[in-house]
């Protein structure tokens, strides 16, 4: 995944729903869990990944966020919002404007999955 960006929907400018943060992370106010906060990015997806979802999930175990909900999959964009802690959130504005993909390595002679951020 590339062109990672934060996205405002409309439904977030909704000031009865979401008290805005920071730019681009939202307090969602009938959340009354650990974790309110909500930010939205798009990425491009890029062509030849095998699981186009395997590098969303492991850049969510990597900061510790959680999909929300996939908002849309057009052809190769795709848009969706993540929640978890403000810190957490905060961490994961690094990736912003970066390429994300998963690659295999060997471990203990088992293959695993590892994030690689660029």
């Amino acid at each position: 995944m590339k062109n990672i960006e934060l996205v405002t929907l409309k439904r977030l400018k909704d000031t009865t729903l979401y008290e805005a943060v920071e730019e681009g992370i939202y307090r969602e106010l009938n959340d009354k869990g650990l974790t309110p906060y909500r930010m939205i990015i798009s990425y491009v997806i890029e062509t030849g990944d095998a699981d186009d979802e395997h590098p969303l999930k492991d850049m969510m175990d990597e900061y510790g966020i959680y999909g929300v909900q996939y908002i849309c999959k057009s052809g190769a964009n795709a848009l969706v919002e993540l929640g978890g802690s403000l810190e957490a959130l905060r961490r994961t504005k690094y990736v912003l404007g970066k390429r994300i993909r998963s690659e295999a390595h060997q471990e203990d002679g088992n293959t695993r999955m590892r994030l690689v951020i660029e």
